[in-house]
């Protein structure tokens, strides 16, 4: 259920058909501006940012998931959104706060897959921005070890605060609904 993600009010101001329509287009721009910006930011030149925007949020995989009604899947283009965030909340506090509130539009936008592909990237961000401020790698203006994981840790603290309305049913229900892990499998390997 994703009604409670920002994007669902275009479909609440302009009807399912047309809010879907606006939503995909609002997406599809929102994730080429991340991915330009991204690209900027790590000195790749005008042409090859908007480029690489274009691609990534143009890519065929969206529209198939279209054909099959799955605009929950168009929230892959906020994670440019929230790699830049954590990459510039490193030394911005409104980065930062940008940060939780990407992170936490995919936590209430739903879906499967784009939550953990997510937690992937800003896990191999914190080891690479981690890593850097260990060698000291920007000299003088080198972070202290520790500014990754305190960055992080806040965008995270903060997405889950803003998507509270979602998280928290959500462990209500997991933890009043457990599932059991001591069934083995008879003709498994391990049975006894």
């Amino acid at each position: 259920d994703a009604s409670m993600a920002p994007d669902f009010l275009f479909r609440v101001l302009f009807g399912t058909n047309l809010g879907r329509r606006l939503t995909v287009l609002f997406f599809v721009i929102l994730g080429m501006e991340g991915t330009f910006r991204y690209a900027r930011k790590h000195d790749a030149s005008v042409i090859a940012s908007a480029l690489a925007g274009i691609a990534f949020a143009t890519s065929g995989h969206f529209v198939s998931l279209l054909i099959w009604g799955w605009v929950f899947m168009f929230n892959y283009n906020v994670v440019p959104w929230v790699a830049l965030a954590f990459e510039k909340g490193l030394r911005s506090r409104t980065w930062r706060y940008l940060g939780s509130f990407f992170l936490g539009w995919l936590v209430l936008g739903g879906g499967t897959y784009v939550i953990p592909y997510t937690g992937i990237m800003l896990f191999m961000l914190l080891l690479f921005e981690t890593i850097r401020a260990v060698r000291k790698d920007e000299g003088e203006q080198s972070l202290p070890w520790h500014r990754p994981i305190v960055t992080l840790a806040k965008i995270g603290t903060g997405a889950l605060l803003f998507a509270a309305v979602r998280v928290l049913p959500l462990v209500n229900l997991l933890s009043s609904h457990s599932r059991p892990v001591d069934q083995v499998d008879k003709d498994s390997p391990m049975a006894v």
